[in-house]
């Protein structure tokens, strides 16, 4: 994949969009939700009204977005039933630590981890 420039929503895949469809699914009807690196927002148009939803990333894309470092310790602006970061720990600099900090916050995470550079061996019957 490479270092992009996240910076910018043109640059998000647009196979990702999926991927947070199904991550939505895993989300139960009253939980409410952190999405670390929410890049544009996506999953809180698909949770819609119903659910208490943070998006949180490096930047502020939207006035109502959080800035959360996943490399420092986490200060929560509330309580959250559910983490979602999808695609987000391939690039923190410390993934247990991540980790650590966010089962510390949150009781359920949803979560993706991109491993590009693997190639799985062919399956033989």
């Amino acid at each position: 994949m490479g270092k992009r420039n996240w910076r910018s929503v043109q640059h998000f895949p647009h196979e990702w969009s999926n991927r947070t469809r199904l991550a939505a699914n895993l989300i139960e009807d009253t939980w409410s939700v952190i999405e670390f690196g929410a890049g544009n927002g996506y999953l809180g148009n698909i949770l819609g009204t119903e659910h208490k939803y943070l998006p949180t990333d490096l930047i502020k894309r939207r006035d109502e977005f959080e800035i959360v470092n996943l490399d420092l310790p986490l200060k929560l602006s509330g309580t959250f039933d559910a983490g979602v970061a999808m695609g987000v720990l391939e690039y923190v600099s410390n993934v247990r630590f991540t980790l650590k900090e966010v089962s510390n916050s949150v009781p359920n995470l949803i979560t993706t981890y991109c491993c590009d550079r693997y190639r799985f061996p062919r399956f033989k019957p």
